[in-house]
């Protein structure tokens, strides 16, 4: 099934490459006025205007309810679409968790248990909580370090102290 413009489009390839010839752009109109780009896009709402355009769907950038009257004709129309737009919009989320200051190794176990109290209750998905798990780990680590280091420098002032004894 061919696309409207293909024709066109494809006289303007380089048959070897497949590429457009120098000069040539695949869409030689240019991006619509007002339509932000990806890498321009400042927050979700206009990657969800953009997403929007490219469906030919004509939204009013300044309409509150545009963008979810996009989403519900998009979970209607294209659910493969709504899937793969969830799938990448929802990782982005921030998640909100208050976990207990980790400041000795004790309150590790405090931390996991919130963590664990957080996605047995479903405040949280698998996922989030292992990316959360992931920084307690690094956190760990570091306190890990950090007390290995103090008892180390107790050890070596004890030594120093009982050589100078003698």
């Amino acid at each position: 099934m061919s696309r409207e413009g293909d024709d066109e489009r494809e006289q303007h390839r380089d048959p070897t490459t497949g590429r457009f010839k120098p000069g040539r752009s695949a869409n030689p109109s240019g991006r619509p006025k007002g339509i932000v780009s990806v890498a321009k896009a400042k927050n979700l709402r206009d990657l969800v205007l953009l997403a929007a355009e490219r469906h030919g769907q004509k939204i009013d950038p300044k309409s509150e309810d545009g963008v979810a009257a996009y989403l519900e004709w998009l979970a209607a129309n294209e659910p493969r679409s709504f899937s793969s737009l969830l799938g990448k919009i929802l990782p982005l989320m921030p998640v909100k968790l208050t976990l207990p200051s980790i400041e000795k190794p004790s309150d590790l176990v405090a931390a996991s248990s919130a963590i664990a109290k957080a996605v047995s209750e479903g405040e949280l998905a698998p996922q989030e909580a292992s990316a959360i798990s992931h920084v307690v780990d690094g956190v760990a680590k570091s306190l890990e370090i950090h007390v290995l280091s103090e008892r180390l420098d107790r050890l070596e002032e004890r030594l120093d102290q009982k050589g100078n004894r003698r």
